[in-house]
């Protein structure tokens, strides 16, 4: 019986381990090997708190990954470099980051250059050859809207949008849709307030084309 009681420390400790390594990481799917890893092309995609994207393994397979555990930095290609502490996501300048959204019609997406330089940047932060955790520059836009420029923080979670003022030019393109929706974010979009958007841009989901336009939507919580 005493041995069983001063093994039951052991135990414990063993099963905390195991727990954390099942069940405690905040990313998933992602390569179990250090190294460089490309990504399959215009797969990365945010959702409001986690990526998600499709990475290419040595053998040619295709593993989709997904967490909120994930930095950003600009390069000369797209790659996931893994097993020097936080993944970090290597993109292009033109490599599109799909921001998941939603509202009164329903899901969709838009558009998000977070390095594409000509616009603006978000409201300053690290270069973009620095990797950080770098988030849209608003989370409130309409459909065929396409962003550009990030917002930076320094803990994995994007910032409090209630206190960030979108650069100007961070979003441009022509609305399509009825109203605006909330992208990036949880909340209810019922009471979305319609809008039309200014100026030329562009709408599509692909690199940004013409001058960009002013978005005037707007979403309520």
């Amino acid at each position: 019986m005493a041995r069983q009681i001063r093994c039951l420390p052991v135990l414990l400790a063993v099963g905390a381990l195991l727990l954390a390594a099942c069940g405690g990481s905040a990313n998933h799917g992602f390569p179990g090997t250090a190294g460089e890893y490309p990504l399959q092309a215009h797969t990365v995609a945010f959702d409001g708190r986690e990526y998600s994207f499709a990475w290419i393994a040595g053998d040619a397979s295709i593993h989709q990954a997904k967490g909120h555990d994930v930095q950003l930095v600009q390069d000369e290609r797209s790659y996931l470099a893994v097993g020097q502490g936080t993944p970090i996501l290597h993109l292009t300048q033109d490599e599109p980051i799909a921001v998941r959204g939603k509202d009164r019609d329903g899901a969709f997406t838009s558009s998000w250059f977070p390095f594409f330089l000509g616009y603006a940047l978000g409201s300053g932060g690290p270069a973009p050859t620095q990797p950080s955790y770098r988030y849209p520059p608003t989370d409130t836009f309409s459909r065929g809207d396409t962003l550009h420029g990030a917002e930076a923080t320094t803990r994995a979670a994007p910032p409090d949008y209630s206190k960030v003022k979108p650069a100007p030019n961070a979003v441009s393109g022509q609305n399509t849709g009825t109203g605006a929706g909330t992208a990036a974010s949880n909340r209810d979009t019922n009471a979305a307030v319609s809008g039309q958007s200014g100026g030329a841009g562009s709408g599509a989901a692909g690199a940004p084309t013409g001058a960009p336009g002013r978005s005037e939507s707007r979403c309520r919580p």
